[in-house]
Order: structure tokens, then sequence, then C-alpha cells
């Protein structure tokens, strides 16, 4: 009978392979923006990747702004 630990092992191999996958569909250089409504899967497609291949709004917000809640209005 299989342990926690086995199926816990089975989901990180699963998720590993997923990211794998994910990471081989490009090549170095593509530029990729998911465009979809919240809860679609955008930050989890991200999140397949490595930190450094990724650009998040709300990253750059707060580095520019040292505050995460600030929204800009360009156009206003």
């Amino acid at each position: 009978m299989a342990g926690y630990g086995d199926q816990s092992a089975s989901l990180k191999d699963a998720a590993d392979h997923e990211q794998r996958q994910a990471v081989a569909l490009f090549t170095p250089g593509t530029l990729v923006v998911p465009v979809g409504p919240g809860g679609s899967g955008k930050s989890r497609f991200a999140a397949m990747f490595p930190s450094s291949w990724v650009v998040c709004l709300d990253e750059l917000r707060k580095r520019v702004s040292g505050n995460f809640s600030v929204e800009f209005s360009l156009l206003r």
C-alpha cells in the first residue's frame, strides 16, 4: 500500500515533468503573453518557468513605487 510520501513524490515528479515540457515549448528569445480572464491559469502557467524568465507587472509596480497596490493611470 502506497503511503503519503509515495503520493507526494509522484506528484512532484509529475510537476517536474510538466515544467520540463513547458520549458521545452519555447526557444530562447520567445515572448509569451498570457491573456485571459481571472482564474484561467495565467499565473499557474507562468509558475512553470524559471522566475528569471517571468516578467510580472505587479512586481514591476512594487519596484517602481515601493507599493504593491499602486495603480497607474496614464490617460487621466
